[in-house]
């Protein structure tokens, strides 16, 4: 048999993922503890979304896609994940959750809203039901609810939820665009940069991490701890703002009032949670929304220490349902809230709502003066459940005067009044008998295991009991569809262990016994290869040939695999839509294996058996671990003798590499490089392909295959010719090692042969004759893009022991390129600016939710505008090199065609490569543009390229030709200009100086970097002539400044309008 199994179309998937907040589980608020260049991959149609919620961070908020753009949280916008349930943030502010895939592009395209939950209120109006003592908190203050609805926004995309984002809505809705309304935001808050101007603030940076990180200046977390405490005013100044005002029509002013109060607060007051100063928002007796100065405020909070000794206290008490009680907790809630602007302790009270909420459950809750200690009764047996007592204290500013009102929540419990399970003592030893004789081996799969769990536990009460095992260490699986357990999977380990089998009742009382269950170990072999490949998903990559009606045969690229398993069976798994098959798509029993000495022999259904050898073991490559094999098998053929014909038995000999696990096959097919056993000696073999640079000019496509052994023993001859570079080149023999083909959809039938090619000379000695490359010039009519696979295949024609191989190159792919960092690692866009000599732009390079897409808009310095962003025509082609990922780019440019490569290196920048640059030996030739999270972030970055301007008066330059020789010193006075070169000195008057001297304006002879920059028309005579009047015998020429700020150099290019080539020169400034 060949090792080959099922076709695979070689393409290419890229995948992004929404980054926003991150998710959380609903457990009460009140407690603060609680594409890659590959086959393409097919699997779920799966989502992430990961939003952060930020005051302090929020625990148990709710967030919400707000597709109608009303700034609320309404019943369908609720966002929960691919199970449809509700997830709320937890500790650290993250709702981070699965989601449908189109639920998270619907997610990216709508602004975020986060609302704040309040004990005890009853949201089924709103779409949903929250539990009473699920509440959010800030986790600066993480024992007392945040009170008051308050709900803040955040831009369509944003990975952050915070009161400062809520403000670039608040200006998007009044008309802005985002990157204008980010601006603005920036603006209002520019005061909190105090002296150090150059600081950026960041509306979507996490504030809080910068706070703590170690990588960040004393002045980005002065900054951040400004940006913190701002939220926190905002957040408060929301809190206690009457429903009926409209925040956002004052949003300025009530900012403004923030930044005072922050800018007025001591180092010790904006590190302190409880320092929330408020703004005062109200209308007056005419109806106009008035925003007072800041109220300065430290807000009550609670006594950790008394909080947790009276919560303590609750959570140990146990109390039955449907008995009478009547409880007093020793602990008192005298002082469980302090408040820093008052001398005493804040009175303690429970609050009406839970009160109320208490009574409807036949409780009477109360605190008992003098010691204010919490009596709770109940005189008819309430039934059981979780209750909520909560506790309240007026917040009262250093005049006394009320600010709020703040809260935190004590539970309790009434547990059910109900009997645990208990063992059968005699069903159970049963049970154990059956798992004593189950006779298990280490290694060994364990098929289907059904056993009887009937009553081995009972229930007094009647109760339907779940059960459930606990193996954590053997590697077993235990399904129960009570009464069976089955048990599967492969064990591990060996040695004796207890198997916990529990049952629980419908009130959560549970019981256990222990199952005794021995191991036994796996047998020693002898056979090394059955310790490489057993219990191993082997990959393959070859040609799948297909028949074709009234054609000749073309090939297919192939992936299929095999697993040995260590009950002696054999599994096959095939390519599925193109793809190299999953690591559990394996179809069970085609076959079966038997050692045989050091070998193993395959016997696969309707196959002749397969011995497999092993050539050469590489299982514990870190990167692609593998495995080189040899099979053979019989092969019939009819051979004539002196007695006649008969049919005789040979055998076949073909080698084969297997990649083991889907991630070593994943890493090959990404890159065109291989270890292969040819002539029967374990060789290497590359490939590549371009469309750029073809030396041919009829070619469409070159492709280069290069083996690491001489052309003569691959059956090559040569013809007495060279290449361009002097190798001897080679024609096809008599007798060759391989027939080597393309495979490409785009080719006639899939297929291009290299027998298919007019030239004579197919391949060149390469290394001083120690490999052989084997040359592919395509000129068919076939047109390929950068990025597109196209695959070698080099197919063995029998004559040697040579293996049959495939490698996977992608036209025009930068080998030498190995990124650091992935250039787009979310749906997030990345913005790249580019600075031409009188112009510049930002390049949007973003994921729509189906391919990569690039967007550009120019800025005219000179008039300060800026075109409308128009999208190009480049394609994007995403790959991976070592986990990074790359774009591979075709566009045009002048109606030339373009291939470069994107990619980064650091974080905060992207580089591009044009196809063919060496990027190690021509660092030079690599473009390098600085990156922006938003688009006004790029925008302003252009725009600082052309700011500034530059004064000429009584200035000193040297100029240097474009060889770096100087040539002249050029000084500007206030009425004349001194050009003293090699010629001889010079002095022009202001009004007769040639225009080809940077800066010819009148005045104080100052220009921008925009004026500067700007190309004009020169006519080359003694006396400054006008271009419309420049004499037919002189020459005209385009002149172009070029000022950089970086380096402070003038460049100056000089060209012929009637061509000719370009005169580069450029000028220091002495200083």
């Amino acid at each position: 048999m060949q090792f080959k199994y099922s076709a695979l179309a070689a393409s290419l998937a890229a995948a992004l993922t929404l980054s926003g907040c991150g998710g959380g589980d609903s457990d009460s608020g009140s407690n603060p503890g609680g594409n890659t260049g590959k086959p393409p991959i097919t699997g779920p149609v799966v989502g992430g979304v990961v939003i952060t919620t930020i005051d302090g961070y929020l625990k148990n908020a709710l967030v919400c896609s707000d597709k109608n753009a009303n700034g609320r949280c309404d019943a369908d916008e609720v966002i929960t994940d691919i199970n449809n349930k509700l997830i709320l943030t937890n500790e650290k502010g993250q709702l981070d959750i699965e989601v449908e895939k189109s639920v998270e592009e619907a997610i990216n395209k709508a602004p975020i809203v986060v609302k704040v939950l309040e004990p005890f209120k009853d949201y089924s109006a709103d779409g949903f039901t929250i539990e009473p003592g699920i509440y959010t908190v800030d986790m600066d203050q993480p024992y007392q609810a945040m009170g008051k609805n308050v709900e803040f926004r955040a831009p369509a995309g944003s990975a952050i939820a915070t009161p400062l984002t809520d403000l670039i809505v608040a200006e998007m809705e009044s008309g802005s665009d985002q990157a204008t309304a980010e601006a603005s935001v920036q603006a209002m808050l520019s005061d909190l940069k105090g002296e150090d101007t150059d600081l950026e603030i960041d509306l979507y940076a996490d504030y809080i991490n910068t706070k703590e990180d170690t990588g960040a200046s004393d002045a980005e977390k002065q900054l951040a701890t400004k940006l913190h405490k701002t939220a926190q005013i905002l957040t408060e100044t929301q809190h206690q703002a009457d429903d009926s005002i409209d925040l956002d029509e004052v949003a300025e002013q009530v900012v403004t009032e923030a930044v005072t109060a922050v800018n007025d607060a001591t180092t010790d007051e904006l590190n302190d949670p409880d320092f929330k100063p408020v703004v005062p928002v109200d209308k007056n007796e005419s109806g106009e929304t008035v925003v007072e100065k800041p109220v300065v405020n430290y807000q009550a909070s609670v006594n950790e220490d008394i909080y947790n000794n009276l919560n303590n206290e609750l959570d140990s008490l146990y109390i039955e349902a449907g008995k009478d009680f009547e409880y007093t907790t020793t602990a008192s809630a005298s002082g469980l809230f302090v408040d820093k602007d008052q001398a005493t302790s804040p009175d303690v009270s429970l609050s009406q709502k839970s009160i109320d909420e208490l009574k409807a459950k036949g409780i009477h809750a109360e605190l008992s003066a003098p010691n204010s200690v919490i009596q709770i009764t109940s005189l008819n047996g309430a039934p059981a459940d979780t209750y909520y007592l909560e506790l309240e204290a007026t917040d009262l500013d250093k005049d006394d005067n009320k600010v709020g009102t703040v809260t935190t929540l004590l539970k309790f419990e009434i547990h059910p009044f109900n009997t645990v399970p208990v063992v059968n003592d005699k069903r159970l030893a049963a049970l154990q008998n059956e798992f004593t004789q189950l006779a298990l081996q280490e290694g060994q799969d364990v098929g289907h295991v059904v056993l009887d769990i009937s009553e081995i536990f009972t229930d007094e009460d009647g109760d339907t009991l779940t059960y459930a095992f606990s193996d954590n260490v053997t590697g077993l699986k235990y399904d129960v569809q009570y009464p069976d357990v089955t048990i599967t999977g492969t064990p591990l380990v060996s040695g004796d262990f207890d198997i916990t089998i529990s049952a629980t009742d419908d009130d959560k009382n549970q019981a256990k016994a222990t199952i005794k269950l021995s191991i036994a170990e796996k047998p020693v072999t002898n056979n090394p290869l059955s310790e490489i490949i057993v219990e191993k998903n082997l990959y393959r990559f070859n040609a799948e040939w297909v028949q074709q009606a009234g054609n000749a045969n073309t090939a297919k690229p192939d992936c299929w695999a095999i697993r040995l398993t260590s009950d002696n069976k054999v599994s096959l798994a095939e390519a599925v839509n193109g793809q190299c098959p999953a690591e559990d798509s394996f179809q069970n029993n085609q076959g079966t294996w038997t050692l045989d000495g050091e070998n193993i022999v395959l016997a696969l259904e309707g196959d002749s058996p397969v011995t497999l050898s092993l050539n050469k073991d590489v299982s514990t490559d870190v990167e692609m671990p593998r495995v080189h094999l040899s099979t053979t098998s019989p092969k019939a053929t009819i051979a004539k003798t002196a007695t006649g014909t008969t049919l005789a038995s040979t055998t076949q000999n073909e080698p084969v590499t297997f990649y083991i696990g889907k991630p070593s096959a994943d890493a090959y097919w990404q890159q065109p490089k291989a270890e292969v056993m040819v002539n029967g000696v374990l060789t290497t073999a590359d490939a590549a392909s371009k469309v750029t640079g073809i030396n041919h000019e009829n070619d469409k496509l070159d492709a280069d295959l290069f083996i690491k052994t001489s052309c003569e023993s691959l059956g090559f001859e040569r013809d007495n010719s060279e290449d361009p570079y002097g190798n001897p080149s080679y024609r096809f023999g008599s007798s060759m090692a391989y027939q080597f083909h393309l495979l490409s959809g785009k080719f006639t039938d899939g297929m291009f042969s290299l027998t298919s090619q007019t030239q004579g000379s197919v391949a060149f000695s390469a290394d001083k004759g120690a490999a052989c490359g084997i040359d592919f010039d395509y000129s068919g009519v076939a047109d390929f893009t950068p990025g597109e696979p196209v695959v070698v295949l080099a197919d063995p024609t029998g004559n040697t022991v040579s293996e049959e191989f495939i490698l996977n190159t992608f036209v025009d792919r930068n080998y030498s390129i190995e990124p650091q960092y992935s250039i787009l690692t979310h749906e997030a866009a990345v913005y790249a600016i580019e600075i031409n000599k009188n112009s510049g732009s930002f390049i949007k390079i973003y994921h729509d939710g189906n391919q990569i897409k690039e967007l550009e808009s120019t800025y005219e310095p000179l008039t300060g505008n800026w075109s409308n962003a128009s999208e190009s025509k480049a394609v994007f082609t995403a790959y991976t090199i070592n986990g990074n990922q790359l774009l591979q780019v075709a566009s045009e440019f002048d109606g030339e065609k373009e291939s470069y490569t994107l990619w980064r290196d650091s974080a905060n920048e992207v580089k591009s490569a044009d196809a063919g640059v060496d990027v190690i030996d021509e660092p030079n030739s690599i473009f390098v543009s600085p990156t922006f999270a938003t688009e006004g972030e790029a925008k302003a970055a252009v725009q600082e390229a052309f700011s500034g301007e530059v004064n000429f008066t009584n200035t000193n330059w040297t100029e240097f030709n474009s060889e770096d020789v100087k040539t002249a010193t050029v000084t500007y006075n206030v009425n004349n200009v001194i050009y003293d070169s090699v010629e001889g000195l010079e002095t022009f008057k202001w009004s007769q100086i040639p225009n080809d001297l940077p800066c010819l304006v009148e005045g104080d002879h100052t220009c921008t970097i925009a004026e500067l920059n700007s190309e004009y028309k020169f006519c080359d005579t003694d006396m400054p002539t006008d271009w419309n009047n420049c004499p037919i015998d002189e020459p005209l020429y385009n002149v172009q400044w070029r000022y950089s700020k970086d380096d402070e150099i003038l460049h100056r290019e000089k060209t012929p309008v009637n061509g000719g080539s370009t005169d580069y020169s450029y000028m220091v400034q002495n200083k």
